[in-house]
């Protein structure tokens, strides 16, 4: 079976001890002589190992070849005002953020909605209450089922 580049290259850098760097795609720099390496991972560094994602290495080289392009961090300042009673602390108040209003009540509806219509007799209307056929034929139908009243 034939073994890929990165694997032969790796190989190359575990058997000859030299120091190796490795580029990562974040853009960091990892230094050290790699002790093991497996599909997925390697493990660079001697005292205190590091493990190092194959998929996250951009490439592999001479440690002296390779600077971190990254900048340096920058230290936050020291926070110099205790965080009053019932607070966390974890955040300072600020005068530039806005203020959270509640949102106004809904509006009340002006209009007047018509008054229902008054509940009809229950009674059936008779043949001549219909306008429409239809109900006229519905009337006549329960009329002939309750026996013919």
């Amino acid at each position: 079976m034939q073994t890929n580049l990165i694997d032969n290259t790796i190989r190359q850098y575990i058997d000859s001890g030299a120091e190796a760097g490795i580029s990562l795609h974040d853009g960091s720099v990892v230094k050290g002589r790699i002790t093991d390496f497996d599909g997925y991972v390697v493990i660079v560094g001697s005292e205190v190992p590091a493990m190092v994602y194959r998929h996250s290495i951009l490439k592999i080289s001479d440690a002296s070849s390779l600077t971190d392009k990254r900048p340096p961090a920058v230290p936050r300042p020291a926070r110099t005002e205790k965080p009053g009673p019932g607070k966390s602390g974890t955040q300072p108040a600020r005068q530039d953020r806005p203020v959270h209003r509640q949102k106004p009540a809904p509006k009340q509806r002006t209009d007047k909605r018509p008054p229902r219509p008054a509940p009809q007799d229950k009674a059936a209307p008779s043949g001549d209450d219909f306008a429409n056929p239809m109900a006229e034929k519905l009337a006549n139908w329960l009329k002939s089922q309750k026996g013919g009243e």
